[in-house]
Protein backbone atom coordinates (compact mmCIF):
# COMPACT_ATOMS: atom_id res chain seq x y z
CA UNK A 1 0.00 0.00 0.00
CA UNK A 2 2.68 2.52 1.01
CA UNK A 3 4.77 2.09 -2.19
CA UNK A 4 1.61 2.71 -4.30
CA UNK A 5 0.83 5.89 -2.37
CA UNK A 6 4.44 6.99 -2.69
CA UNK A 7 4.36 6.46 -6.47
CA UNK A 8 1.24 8.62 -6.82
CA UNK A 9 2.95 11.49 -5.00
CA UNK A 10 5.51 11.88 -7.77
CA UNK A 11 3.04 13.90 -9.88
CA UNK A 12 1.33 16.17 -7.36
CA UNK A 13 0.07 19.66 -8.19
CA UNK A 14 0.83 22.65 -5.98
CA UNK A 15 -2.63 22.47 -4.42
CA UNK A 16 -2.10 18.80 -3.63
CA UNK A 17 1.25 19.58 -2.03
CA UNK A 18 -0.45 22.17 0.15
CA UNK A 19 -3.13 19.70 1.21
CA UNK A 20 -0.46 17.11 1.95
CA UNK A 21 1.50 19.57 4.10
CA UNK A 22 -1.68 20.49 5.99
CA UNK A 23 -2.41 16.79 6.59
CA UNK A 24 1.13 16.06 7.79
CA UNK A 25 1.14 18.86 10.34
CA UNK A 26 -2.39 17.90 11.42
CA UNK A 27 -1.17 14.37 12.09
CA UNK A 28 1.62 15.80 14.25
CA UNK A 29 -1.07 17.67 16.14
CA UNK A 30 -2.87 14.40 16.83
CA UNK A 31 0.41 13.01 18.13
CA UNK A 32 -0.02 14.95 21.37
CA UNK A 33 -3.31 13.24 22.13
CA UNK A 34 -1.84 9.78 21.50
CA UNK A 35 1.21 10.56 23.59
CA UNK A 36 -0.94 11.65 26.53
CA UNK A 37 -2.59 8.22 26.57
CA UNK A 38 0.60 6.20 26.05
CA UNK A 39 2.56 8.08 28.72
CA UNK A 40 0.15 6.71 31.29
CA UNK A 41 1.70 3.30 30.62
CA UNK A 42 5.40 3.97 29.97
CA UNK A 43 8.18 6.57 30.47
CA UNK A 44 8.87 9.20 27.82
CA UNK A 45 12.05 7.75 26.33
CA UNK A 46 10.51 4.31 25.95
CA UNK A 47 7.73 5.98 23.99
CA UNK A 48 10.34 7.60 21.73
CA UNK A 49 12.18 4.30 21.28
CA UNK A 50 9.07 2.35 20.25
CA UNK A 51 7.96 5.15 17.90
CA UNK A 52 11.30 5.21 16.09
CA UNK A 53 11.95 1.46 16.16
CA UNK A 54 8.54 0.52 14.73
CA UNK A 55 8.83 3.20 12.06
CA UNK A 56 12.30 2.04 10.99
CA UNK A 57 11.23 -1.62 10.98
CA UNK A 58 8.43 -0.77 8.54
CA UNK A 59 10.22 1.71 6.28
CA UNK A 60 13.68 0.17 5.80
CA UNK A 61 12.38 -3.02 4.08
CA UNK A 62 10.35 -0.81 1.73
CA UNK A 63 13.45 1.17 0.71
CA UNK A 64 15.23 -2.11 -0.06
CA UNK A 65 12.26 -3.59 -1.93
CA UNK A 66 11.90 -0.42 -4.01
CA UNK A 67 15.58 -0.52 -4.93
CA UNK A 68 16.40 2.88 -3.46
CA UNK A 69 20.00 3.85 -2.86
CA UNK A 70 20.97 2.73 0.66
CA UNK A 71 23.18 4.92 2.90
CA UNK A 72 26.78 4.80 1.72
CA UNK A 73 29.63 4.61 4.20
CA UNK A 74 30.81 8.16 3.53
CA UNK A 75 27.31 9.51 4.24
CA UNK A 76 26.67 7.70 7.53
CA UNK A 77 27.78 10.74 9.58
CA UNK A 78 25.01 12.70 7.87
CA UNK A 79 22.42 10.06 8.75
CA UNK A 80 23.74 9.99 12.33
CA UNK A 81 23.19 13.74 12.44
CA UNK A 82 19.63 13.42 11.14
CA UNK A 83 18.65 10.64 13.53
CA UNK A 84 20.69 11.56 16.59
CA UNK A 85 20.23 15.31 16.55
CA UNK A 86 17.11 15.95 14.52
CA UNK A 87 14.84 13.10 15.59
CA UNK A 88 16.15 12.00 18.98
CA UNK A 89 17.69 15.09 20.60
CA UNK A 90 15.01 17.56 19.50
CA UNK A 91 12.20 15.33 20.77
CA UNK A 92 13.97 14.55 24.04
CA UNK A 93 14.69 18.24 24.71
CA UNK A 94 11.10 19.25 23.99
CA UNK A 95 9.86 16.59 26.41
CA UNK A 96 12.30 17.81 29.05
CA UNK A 97 11.01 21.36 28.55
CA UNK A 98 7.47 20.15 29.18
CA UNK A 99 8.60 18.53 32.42
CA UNK A 100 10.54 21.56 33.65
CA UNK A 101 7.96 24.17 32.70
CA UNK A 102 4.60 23.37 31.15
CA UNK A 103 3.07 22.10 27.93
CA UNK A 104 1.76 25.53 26.93
CA UNK A 105 5.23 27.09 26.88
CA UNK A 106 6.63 24.08 25.02
CA UNK A 107 3.90 24.27 22.38
CA UNK A 108 4.22 28.03 22.02
CA UNK A 109 7.99 27.92 21.51
CA UNK A 110 7.66 24.90 19.22
CA UNK A 111 5.44 26.99 16.94
CA UNK A 112 8.45 29.25 16.32
CA UNK A 113 10.06 26.53 14.17
CA UNK A 114 9.11 28.30 10.90
CA UNK A 115 11.18 31.33 11.88
CA UNK A 116 14.32 29.26 12.37
CA UNK A 117 13.62 27.18 9.28
CA UNK A 118 13.34 30.36 7.22
CA UNK A 119 16.70 31.58 8.51
CA UNK A 120 18.46 28.22 8.02
CA UNK A 121 16.97 27.90 4.51
CA UNK A 122 18.35 31.34 3.66
CA UNK A 123 21.89 30.55 4.78
CA UNK A 124 22.08 26.85 3.86
CA UNK A 125 19.98 26.67 0.70
CA UNK A 126 19.93 30.24 -0.56
CA UNK A 127 16.12 30.50 -0.39
CA UNK A 128 14.81 34.06 -0.46
CA UNK A 129 13.04 35.57 2.54
CA UNK A 130 10.10 37.29 0.82
CA UNK A 131 7.60 39.70 2.42
CA UNK A 132 4.85 37.11 1.96
CA UNK A 133 6.79 34.46 3.88
CA UNK A 134 7.40 36.87 6.76
CA UNK A 135 3.74 37.92 6.91
CA UNK A 136 2.45 34.36 6.66
CA UNK A 137 4.70 33.08 9.43
CA UNK A 138 4.02 36.10 11.68
CA UNK A 139 0.24 35.65 11.35
CA UNK A 140 0.50 31.89 11.91
CA UNK A 141 2.63 32.29 15.04
CA UNK A 142 0.17 34.89 16.32
CA UNK A 143 -2.59 32.36 15.85
CA UNK A 144 -0.63 29.67 17.67
CA UNK A 145 0.05 32.08 20.53
CA UNK A 146 -3.65 32.89 20.79
CA UNK A 147 -4.56 29.19 20.94
CA UNK A 148 -1.86 28.08 23.38
CA UNK A 149 -1.95 31.16 25.59
CA UNK A 150 0.81 32.58 27.75
CA UNK A 151 3.60 30.62 29.39
CA UNK A 152 2.02 30.84 32.84
CA UNK A 153 3.91 31.17 36.09
CA UNK A 154 5.90 27.93 35.94
CA UNK A 155 8.79 29.17 33.78
CA UNK A 156 12.13 27.50 34.36
CA UNK A 157 15.25 28.88 32.65
CA UNK A 158 16.59 25.39 31.93
CA UNK A 159 13.20 24.41 30.53
CA UNK A 160 13.21 27.51 28.35
CA UNK A 161 16.71 26.65 27.12
CA UNK A 162 15.64 23.08 26.30
CA UNK A 163 12.64 24.32 24.30
CA UNK A 164 14.68 26.79 22.26
CA UNK A 165 17.41 24.18 21.67
CA UNK A 166 14.78 21.67 20.54
CA UNK A 167 13.27 24.11 18.05
CA UNK A 168 16.68 25.13 16.68
CA UNK A 169 17.80 21.50 16.27
CA UNK A 170 14.58 20.42 14.57
CA UNK A 171 14.61 23.43 12.23
CA UNK A 172 18.24 22.82 11.30
CA UNK A 173 17.50 19.13 10.80
CA UNK A 174 14.62 19.85 8.42
CA UNK A 175 16.83 22.00 6.21
CA UNK A 176 19.72 19.52 6.45
CA UNK A 177 17.39 16.68 5.40
CA UNK A 178 16.31 18.72 2.40
CA UNK A 179 19.94 18.85 1.25
CA UNK A 180 20.34 15.11 1.92
CA UNK A 181 17.34 14.28 -0.30
CA UNK A 182 19.30 15.67 -3.25
CA UNK A 183 21.14 12.33 -3.21
CA UNK A 184 18.82 9.94 -1.35
CA UNK A 185 15.12 9.31 -1.67
CA UNK A 186 13.09 10.99 1.14
CA UNK A 187 11.87 7.56 2.20
CA UNK A 188 15.45 6.38 2.72
CA UNK A 189 16.35 9.50 4.73
CA UNK A 190 13.30 9.01 6.95
CA UNK A 191 13.80 5.27 7.44
CA UNK A 192 17.44 5.34 8.45
CA UNK A 193 17.05 8.56 10.44
CA UNK A 194 14.41 6.76 12.51
CA UNK A 195 16.68 3.74 12.94
CA UNK A 196 19.49 5.94 14.29
CA UNK A 197 17.05 7.69 16.62
CA UNK A 198 15.89 4.31 17.97
CA UNK A 199 19.49 3.33 18.69
CA UNK A 200 20.03 6.56 20.64
CA UNK A 201 16.71 6.20 22.47
CA UNK A 202 17.18 2.65 23.77
CA UNK A 203 20.06 3.14 26.27
CA UNK A 204 18.62 6.42 27.52
CA UNK A 205 15.25 4.71 28.02
CA UNK A 206 16.89 2.11 30.28
CA UNK A 207 18.57 4.91 32.24
CA UNK A 208 15.26 6.75 32.63
CA UNK A 209 13.54 3.61 33.90
CA UNK A 210 16.35 2.96 36.39
CA UNK A 211 16.34 6.53 37.71
CA UNK A 212 12.58 6.96 37.95
CA UNK A 213 11.70 3.36 38.75
CA UNK A 214 9.03 3.33 36.03
CA UNK A 215 8.30 0.27 33.90
CA UNK A 216 6.59 -0.28 30.56
CA UNK A 217 3.07 -1.66 30.92
CA UNK A 218 1.31 -3.00 27.84
CA UNK A 219 -2.46 -3.15 27.40
CA UNK A 220 -4.82 -2.94 24.42
CA UNK A 221 -5.36 0.82 24.63
CA UNK A 222 -1.68 1.90 24.63
CA UNK A 223 -0.86 -0.74 22.01
CA UNK A 224 -3.47 0.63 19.60
CA UNK A 225 -2.37 4.22 20.22
CA UNK A 226 1.27 3.20 19.78
CA UNK A 227 0.46 1.65 16.40
CA UNK A 228 -1.22 4.90 15.33
CA UNK A 229 1.55 7.12 16.71
CA UNK A 230 4.39 5.05 15.23
CA UNK A 231 2.94 4.11 11.85
CA UNK A 232 0.79 7.14 11.00
CA UNK A 233 2.11 10.12 12.99
CA UNK A 234 5.78 9.13 12.78
CA UNK A 235 6.61 6.86 9.82
CA UNK A 236 4.00 8.12 7.36
CA UNK A 237 3.94 11.78 8.44
CA UNK A 238 7.72 12.20 8.54
CA UNK A 239 8.09 10.49 5.18
CA UNK A 240 5.52 12.90 3.70
CA UNK A 241 7.25 15.87 5.34
CA UNK A 242 10.62 14.90 3.87
CA UNK A 243 9.01 14.31 0.49
CA UNK A 244 7.46 17.79 0.56
CA UNK A 245 10.76 19.33 1.67
CA UNK A 246 12.48 17.67 -1.27
CA UNK A 247 10.06 19.23 -3.78
CA UNK A 248 9.02 22.53 -2.16
CA UNK A 249 10.80 25.51 -0.66
CA UNK A 250 11.52 24.97 3.03
CA UNK A 251 9.96 28.33 3.90
CA UNK A 252 6.71 27.31 2.19
CA UNK A 253 6.60 24.03 4.12
CA UNK A 254 7.45 25.74 7.39
CA UNK A 255 4.46 28.07 7.17
CA UNK A 256 2.12 25.12 7.77
CA UNK A 257 3.78 24.23 11.08
CA UNK A 258 1.49 26.33 13.37
CA UNK A 259 -1.46 24.19 12.23
CA UNK A 260 -0.13 21.66 14.75
CA UNK A 261 -1.31 23.36 18.00
CA UNK A 262 -4.66 24.16 16.37
CA UNK A 263 -5.30 20.50 15.58
CA UNK A 264 -3.99 19.41 18.97
CA UNK A 265 -6.40 21.70 20.80
CA UNK A 266 -9.29 20.75 18.48
CA UNK A 267 -8.76 17.05 19.18
CA UNK A 268 -8.62 17.87 22.88
CA UNK A 269 -12.10 19.36 22.51
CA UNK A 270 -13.46 16.40 20.52
CA UNK A 271 -11.77 13.48 22.30
CA UNK A 272 -10.97 14.79 25.77
CA UNK A 273 -13.93 17.06 26.43
CA UNK A 274 -11.93 20.29 26.63
CA UNK A 275 -13.77 23.60 26.11
CA UNK A 276 -13.78 25.80 23.03
CA UNK A 277 -12.58 29.29 23.97
CA UNK A 278 -12.73 32.62 22.07
CA UNK A 279 -8.94 32.62 21.88
CA UNK A 280 -9.03 29.20 20.21
CA UNK A 281 -11.46 30.48 17.57
CA UNK A 282 -9.37 33.62 16.98
CA UNK A 283 -6.13 31.66 16.77
CA UNK A 284 -7.64 29.11 14.41
CA UNK A 285 -8.92 31.87 12.13
CA UNK A 286 -5.46 33.46 11.98
CA UNK A 287 -3.76 30.13 11.22
CA UNK A 288 -6.26 29.24 8.50
CA UNK A 289 -5.81 32.72 6.99
CA UNK A 290 -2.03 32.25 7.00
CA UNK A 291 -2.35 28.86 5.28
CA UNK A 292 -4.62 30.31 2.58
CA UNK A 293 -2.24 33.24 2.05
CA UNK A 294 0.73 30.89 1.86
CA UNK A 295 -1.09 28.74 -0.71
CA UNK A 296 -1.82 31.59 -3.12
CA UNK A 297 0.46 31.62 -6.18
CA UNK A 298 3.02 34.38 -6.53
CA UNK A 299 1.80 37.10 -8.88
CA UNK A 300 5.05 37.45 -10.85
CA UNK A 301 8.42 35.80 -11.00
CA UNK A 302 10.14 39.10 -10.38
CA UNK A 303 7.97 39.89 -7.36
CA UNK A 304 7.36 36.56 -5.55
CA UNK A 305 5.25 37.97 -2.71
Amino acid sequence: MLPKVYKIMKSLSQTQYNLLLFMVVALWGSLYVGNRVILGYMPVLWLLFFRFAISAAVLIPITIQRGFLQPQRADWPRFLLVGGVGYFASNALLTLCTRLTNASLASLLNSLSPVFMLVFAYFMLGEKITPRKVIVIAVAIGGAAAIVGGPGNNVNLWGLFCAVASVVLWSFNSIFMKSLTAKYDPLTVTAYGMAVAAVFSLPTAFVESAVEGADVVWALEPALWMAFVALVCTAFAHMMWNFCLAHQEAGHCAAFYPVQPMVSMLLGVVLLGEKVTPSFLLGSALIIFSVVLNSLPARTKDNPV
